[in-house]
């Protein structure tokens, strides 16, 4: 190594030649790094979605969902089942063992539901399989709201909307650089709507069906094939000449006219969904970006493009982003790259302070961007994307960059001659010193990878930055800063040691020898000091708040109301623009948009509904100012809204989901039948509705019933009637729901015909007293005289989870609805069911990541007494390396207190953080002691101590300045913005406070009465 540390002193422009080469190359991999919210995490699960049209929940859980569960139960890797069934659909989630090859769990899934195909029931289609991809998320909402008119009504300007939007809108936005997918909801499509008169049509010998296949016979425009003329051909097109609704209605059915039994009109499709902007009905638009380019890519394009697209469509309807969900990636980045600058200018201030001359301080500045951009190139290489995580690591990372640089900077100043040979010894003793250090927080980072679940998953960029980012900055202190500093003619142009020392510096030594002279005479109290530490840490950690994943200041909330399912959806309507309006008069309450429905001719509407078609989903912006009674004001402002059940939580942030929260204030609840999860519920909402501080405890947003008819045949009545089931199934599907039988061509689209009874004849009990059933004789019986029509409690959405019946409960807190409380948690433990097992989601998933954290911490401590024990020769000198760490973990923990923090995953990995770091100044000392003791044999083991400590002090009281320095802008003030880089950086700071004063006071008296050696004088 000799040689190398000779080559980088002798030829210091060829040294920085090449750094200049790899600056351009980080440079330029850094524009081109794809910049995503989330990591590209591959999740191991599969959504299957199986479809039978007309079937009720109880029917779709029985003959499609348990078939295709124990199907699926046989796949290897399956870790949990999950199912919802509702009406006519039924989706099953499998969810597999992180680690699992999913594309070799894909193609299993697929063999088995060919397997159990056969053995579902006729008319259910094949089941689709999809891949659960929570990396693809939205870019962006926008809303276009029709222009007011006097020559429209509501839905013909919705109508006119949505046809600009999806013929041109939506296809000018998929053409833009990074768009993928333009989802567009709230969708208002015409129809010729045939409303039958019962009456008139019986008196005519007419049933609904006939009707219907009479217009699907007669609408005809099709080609048939091609004319053959010589050697010339033509095409051949069939057209029936009706073209309108007048010719519709001049249509003849077996001598009766049309228009004399029904009524031919404009209309619009029966509405599943509707969307809404903060102020009017309007049709959204939700973009989502393409993977390879990355959100911030595809936002920016579409920012670039909007006031185009706005103006080009301002005729029609106003152009509004509702939402920009690459905000926050924006925002991290802004703060990030700010609080960098701030940082190393601040930095570059405390080593202008802390050295004589600016060259030094200018050196180890220039070490964080140097490193920032070779990292971007490795990253670039590696195929990382800029994200949240990365971006974590990035800001955890860069404290810790100038370490290196001022131990080397350090040693290389304090040489009494300038030798190139002594210089060549003291790069070889700095890369034997600081090896250690950065090899020991590189190595508390490599557990997390290992992890075998969603920590790992997600967490394991932030460890492979951080570790690039460290390792980079080892090798450009020892490349980089020797040969900037000798072309800066700083290592030739040296004067003595004495000289060298600032007064600053020489007061600094001087004090901080005769606070160490008091501490070591007293050093049998260390071990009691440091014990007593320990157990404030202890204490801390047991008393502070636990969450899975913390929370800015200003949230984005999401508020859910649950609608009885035999409220229409227009009236539904009606009413949530009501709570719209009541809600964003809230002080500090911002309602963004809202929508509801599921767009039934779309799969993944109806892959995410889950019997959510009567829910509609309010997106709010929430100030501190405004969460400080949320859940009151929020109350007050639906008390004269008719909703179910509602529910107010912040906006579920994709990492917490992946982690398993799904929310803080939900618990799920198994059983081995439905009559004993009934009991399980009903005795939880009974148990729960007592607490004081408990608002509500319900069967959350997916109720198990609610009211519904069903018709049921008498066969006999049917077979003396000579009617057939299946024409009496006709005729109610056409009666009730219509059927749409034939299009007409209307401005380069299809208009559908849909054949219906009257709006004022579609109730139960109307239906059964005007339909009649065609019979085999060309009769028409009363509908009334074959069938008798119940009312009675039907299932909505039946939940399962490992093939047991299940059901999610929704626990709302009198205070903060988001936050749950412990009231209620504590009454849940209490409670014992013998028929039901209850676990609280969140909870549940926080101490599954805490295992694994715990897993993590143990690992990482067994590597670090193993690398210690090599890189020290000893077997007792590690154990007095790691007694520090619990000092440093008090000072972290009492920061996370100081400031309000919750321990979450992101405090977590702070302290992790913190475990890497705590033992860098213990090796440097435990260094120089060794290396003190064998140079200076006529010394004592005293005074080789505090000779050793006081000049190992400097540099790491200058390491400890400028990384807390460095640290200070993303853990305080505007730039602390991001929740995950702030909250890792808070114990990170605060163990570096308390954890350096103890490494340089509590550390020398621990080695001196371990190894005591000659006794002091």
């Amino acid at each position: 190594m000799h040689t190398l540390w000779y080559t980088v002193l002798t030829r210091p422009r060829a040294i920085l030649a090449t750094t200049a080469g790899l600056l351009l190359f980080g440079g330029f991999s850094a524009a081109r790094l794809p910049v995503e919210y989330l990591p590209r995490i591959e999740v191991p699960a599969v959504r299957i979605v199986t479809e039978h049209a007309g079937i009720g929940a109880a029917e779709v859980e029985q003959l499609l969902t348990t078939p295709v569960e124990n199907a699926l139960a046989s796949v290897s890797g399956v870790n949990r089942i999950e199912s919802v069934s509702m009406h006519g659909t039924s989706l099953v989630t499998v969810r597999f063992s992180w680690g699992a090859n999913i594309n070799r769990a894909v193609v299993e899934v697929r063999e088995q539901l060919d397997a159990v195909l056969p053995l579902l029931p006729r008319g259910a289609r094949s089941p689709l399989v999809f891949r659960d991809d929570l990396s693809l998320r939205p870019v962006a909402v926008l809303a276009a709201v029709p222009n007011e008119s006097s020559d429209h009504t509501p839905d013909t300007a919705l109508i006119e909307t949505t046809r600009a939007v999806e013929h041109d809108l939506a296809a000018e936005i998929r053409r833009l650089p990074g768009i993928g997918r333009v989802d567009v909801h709230g969708a208002v499509r015409p129809e010729l709507r045939v409303s039958v008169d019962p009456e008139s049509a019986a008196a005519a010998g007419l049933g609904m069906p006939r009707i219907a296949t009479a217009i699907a016979e007669a609408v005809v425009d099709l080609p048939v094939g091609w004319l053959r003329n010589g050697d010339k051909e033509y095409p051949l097109r069939v057209q029936s000449g009706v073209n309108s609704a007048a010719d519709l209605q001049a249509l003849r059915i077996e001598g009766t006219r049309l228009g004399a039994i029904a009524s031919v009109e404009a209309g619009v499709e029966d509405r599943t969904t509707f969307f809404r902007s903060a102020t009017a009905d309007a049709v959204g638009l939700v973009v989502y970006p393409r993977p390879e380019l990355g959100a911030l890519a595809a936002a920016a394009s579409l920012r670039e493009e909007l006031p185009r697209l706005a103006d080009e469509f301002h005729h029609t309807f106003a152009l509004e982003l509702v939402e920009d969900n690459a905000e926050p990636v924006r925002r991290a980045l802004r703060d990030l790259f700010v609080a960098l600058a701030v940082g190393i200018g601040a930095a570059a201030g405390v080593l202008f302070g802390l050295q004589r001359s600016p060259a030094p301080a200018l050196v180890c500045a220039a070490v964080i961007p140097v490193t920032l951009c070779l990292t971007a190139g490795v990253l670039f290489l590696a195929g990382v994307t800029l994200n949240l995580v990365s971006l974590a690591g990035v800001a955890i990372g860069i404290g810790m960059v100038l370490d290196n640089a001022i131990v080397v900077v350090d040693r290389l100043q304090s040489g009494q001659t300038p030798q190139i040979g002594a210089s060549v010894q003291a790069l070889s003793e700095c890369a034997v010193s600081t090896f250690g250090g950065t090899a020991t927080t590189i190595l508390v980072f490599f557990p997390i990878a290992l992890v075998p679940g969603p920590v790992g998953a997600v967490f394991g960029e932030l460890a492979l930055t951080v570790s690039i980012l460290l390792a980079l900055s080892y090798v450009v202190s020892l490349t980089f800063v020797p040969a900037a500093l000798v072309s800066a003619r700083e290592l030739t142009q040296r004067r003595t040691q004495a000289a060298r020392l600032t007064p600053r510096w020489v007061n600094f030594e001087q004090r901080y020898r005769c606070v160490l002279h008091t501490v070591i005479r007293r050093r049998r109290i260390a071990p009691a000091v440091m014990l007593l530490i320990a157990g404030g840490a202890a204490f801390l950690l047991g008393t502070r708040e636990q969450t899975l994943f913390a929370r800015a200041g200003e949230h984005d909330y999401l508020l859910e109301l649950q609608f009885p399912r035999d409220l229409h959806l227009s009236a539904m309507r009606e009413h949530a623009a009501d709570a719209a309006r009541e809600i964003a008069s809230l002080t500090g309450v911002t309602v963004r948009h809202l929508s509801a429905g599921v767009d039934r001719p779309r799969v993944t509407d109806r892959l995410s509904a889950g019997g959510r078609d009567r829910l509609v989903t309010m997106a709010l912006t929430v100030t501190p100012t405004g969460s400080a009674r949320l859940g009151g004001n929020v109350r007050a402002g639906l008390r004269h809204v008719p909703f179910r059940n509602y529910r107010l939580a912040p906006a579920e942030n994709p990492i917490e989901t992946l982690l398993g929260g799904r929310s803080a204030n939900t618990l799920l609840v198994r059983a081995e039948n439905r009559a004993a999860l009934q009991t399980a519920v009903s005795t939880l909402a009974s148990a729960l509705g007592e607490l004081s501080a408990t608002d509500a405890a319900a069967a959350g947003l997916h109720p198990l019933t609610e009211p519904a008819y069903a018709l049921v045949p008498d066969f006999a009545a049917l077979q003396r009637a000579g009617a057939a089931p299946r024409t009496l199934l006709t005729t109610l599907r056409h009666a009730v729901r219509g059927a749409v039988v034939a299009h007409l061509q209307d401005r380069g689209g299809e208009l559908p015909i849909r054949v219906t009874l009257p709006e004022a004849l579609r109730t139960p009990d109307e239906a059964l007293r005007t339909l009649r059933v065609q019979a085999a004789d060309e009769r028409l019986v009363p509908l009334r005289a074959v069938a008798q029509l119940h009312r009675r409690r039907s299932p909505v959405a039946l939940q399962r989870v490992d093939r047991r019946p299940a059901q999610t409960l929704t626990v709302e807190a009198a205070s903060q609805p988001a936050a749950g409380n412990t009231e209620a948690w504590n009454a849940i433990d209490r409670l014992r069911l013998d028929s039901a097992q209850v676990e609280p989601t969140e909870r549940g998933a926080l101490r599954e990541t805490k295992r694994e954290m715990i897993w993590v911490f143990s690992l990482a401590l067994m590597l670090l007494y193993m690398l210690l024990a090599a890189q020290l020769d000893s077997f007792l000198l590690p154990l007095l390396v790691l007694a520090v760490v619990p000092c440093y973990a008090f000072g972290g923990l009492a920061a996370l207190a100081a400031t309000s923090t919750p321990l979450s995953i992101s405090s977590l990995l702070g302290l992790l953080v913190l475990l890497g770091t705590a033992v860098n100044g213990a090796i440097l000392l435990s260094v120089g002691y060794r290396r003190g003791q064998s140079h200076r044999v006529n010394e004592t083991v005293y005074a080789s101590v505090v000779d050793e400590s006081a000049r190992r002090s400097r540099p790491a009281f200058a390491a400890f300045a400028t990384t807390v320095t460095a640290l200070a802008p993303l853990t305080l003030g505007p730039f602390a913005a991001n929740v995950l880089i702030r909250d890792t950086t808070v114990p990170l700071v605060g163990g570096l406070v308390i954890g350096t004063e103890a490494t340089l006071l509590l550390f020398p008296s621990l080695y001196l009465l371990f190894f005591p050696g000659t006794p002091a004088p």
